[in-house]
């Protein structure tokens, strides 16, 4: 999809406390290979200013969108 999986919050929290797996070298892929079936999206616009959620917590976020 174009989408680092670290950059979805729920995911990196899940990741974190050793919920799921998400690195691809530790899933076994069955069925398609994803090369074949990817599908990259357009990011919205505002992609760098929703990303700001990973660094340090300094002041109340921004609105969005």
């Amino acid at each position: 999809m174009g989408v680092k999986p670290e950059w979805i919050g729920y995911l990196q929290f899940c990741a974190e406390a050793g919920l799921g797996q998400y690195d691809l070298s530790k899933i076994d892929v069955r069925g398609a290979k994803i090369a074949d079936v990817r599908k990259e999206y357009r990011l919205h616009r505002d992609i760098e200013r929703e990303l700001k959620w990973m660094g340090p917590m300094e002041e109340v976020p921004e609105k969005l969108g």
